[in-house]
C-alpha cells in the first residue's frame, strides 16, 4: 500500500515538473507576439525647445546616491511611492527603512511595491516586511507573488528601482536598497552602477515624475499585483514593532553622532542642471514575451540620429 502511494506521488511530482518545465521555459521560446502593430514614440517627442521643469543629475557614486534617497525620505510632507525588485540588507538598509517609519509616523502617505519572489525580506528580514505592513500609514503589496501553479508567471519580474515623494523629488535607475548598491566601504559582492535624481523644480504637471506617478499606479492597481498580507497574526504584528523599534533606535543614533548617511545636507537646485525634456517609457505590462516597445522605440531613435548614438546599459 505505501509502494503504490509512493508510486502515485512520484508520478504526480513527475508530471508537475513536466507542466513546469513547459509553462516556465518551453513556453517563452513560442513567439506569442511577433511585435507587429506595436507603436512606439516619435523621435521628436523627446526633443524639448525650452528649459523644463525638470532638474537632474546622474548618481554615479552607491553611497551618494543612498543619501539622495534617505534625504528625499526625510523631506516627504504628504506621499512616498517606492516600486522596487529587491531591499537587501545592510545598515543602509536600515537607516532608509527607519527614516520610512519615521515619514509616515508623521502621517505621510506611503506605498511599497515589492518584486513577488526576490523581494529580498525573507527569513529574518521577514520583520521589517511585518513593520511596513502593519503601519497604519504605509500599504504593501506584491508584484507577481509566487503561484505553484502558474509558473508562466515566475518570469514575470519587475525589476524596477523607483522613488517618488510629493510628486516633487524622483529617483531611477539600476540600484536596489542595501549595502551592496549604497554602502560607503563597499563589500565584496558591492555594485557598480547608476541612478537619475529628478526634480520638480517648478512644480508642473508636465514633469517626467508625472509620468513615472502613472507608471506606479498602474503597477499598483494591475490585477498582477497583490496585497502582501490581508491579517497579520499577533505574533507578527508583534515582531514588526520589535523590529521598528530597533531600526528607529538605530537612526536616532546615527543622526545624533552625525553620520553622513543619515544626515545628507543636499541642495537640490544646486547640485542639479537643467533639461529641455526628459522622457519616461516602460514596456507594457504583460506576462510571456513582450511586445518590443522600447526596441522600437529605441530603433527609432537610432535611424533619426544626425551625429550619434550614446546607449548605457549594464546588459
Amino acid at each position: 500500500m505505501i509502494k503504490i502511494a509512493f508510486k502515485g506521488l512520484l508520478i504526480i511530482l513527475s508530471l508537475y515538473i513536466l507542466y513546469v518545465v513547459i509553462a516556465a521555459v518551453v513556453l517563452f521560446y513560442v513567439p506569442l507576439k511577433t511585435g507587429e502593430g506595436t507603436t512606439s514614440i516619435k523621435p521628436t517627442s523627446f526633443f524639448g525647445h525650452r528649459e523644463s521643469t525638470d532638474r537632474v543629475r546622474l548618481l554615479e557614486d552607491g553611497y551618494e546616491a543612498g543619501r539622495v534617497r534617505i534625504q528625499m525620505i526625510q523631506e516627504a510632507e504628504k506621499s512616498i511611492d517606492i516600486a522596487y525588485y529587491s531591499i537587501g540588507k545592510g545598515e543602509s538598509t536600515d537607516l532608509i527603512m527607519a527614516a520610512l517609519f519615521k515619514a509616515a509616523d508623521r502621517g505621510v502617505h506611503t506605498r511599497v511595491l515589492l518584486d513577488g519572489i526576490a523581494n529580498g525580506l525573507r527569513g529574518n528580514r521577514r520583520g521589517v516586511l511585518y513593520a511596513l505592513a502593519s503601519h497604519p500609514n504605509i500599504e504593501v503589496k506584491y508584484y507577481e507573488p509566487l503561484q505553484l501553479f502558474k509558473p508562466w508567471a515566475w518570469q514575470n519580474r519587475m525589476h524596477d528601482k523607483i522613488m517618488i515623494v510629493d510628486g516633487r523629488l524622483g529617483i531611477i535607475g539600476g540600484r536596489n536598497i542595501g549595502d551592496k548598491y549604497l554602502a560607503k566601504k563597499p563589500p565584496p559582492d558591492f555594485v557598480y552602477d547608476r541612478d537619475v535624481f529628478i526634480t520638480n523644480s517648478k512644480h508642473k504637471q508636465d514633469s517626467v515624475i508625472t509620468q513615472m506617478q502613472n507608471y506606479i499606479n498602474e503597477l499598483w492597481a494591475h490585477p498582477y499585483t497583490k496585497k502582501a498580507f490581508y491579517h497579520l497574526t499577533q505574533y507578527q504584528v508583534d515582531q514588526g514593532k520589535r523590529m521598528k523599534a530597533l531600526l528607529l533606535q538605530q537612526y536616532d543614533k546615527a543622526k545624533q553622532v552625525g553620520e553622513t548617511f543619515a544626515t545628507p545636507k543636499i541642495n537640490w537646485n544646486a547640485s542639479t542642471v537643467p533639461t529641455k525634456r526628459v522622457s519616461f517609457i516602460h514596456n507594457p505590462i504583460e506576462r510571456f514575451n513582450k511586445r518590443p516597445f522600447m526596441w522600437k522605440t529605441f530603433i527609432n531613435l537610432a535611424e533619426a540620429a544626425n551625429r550619434s548614438v550614446l546607449i548605457q546599459s549594464p546588459y
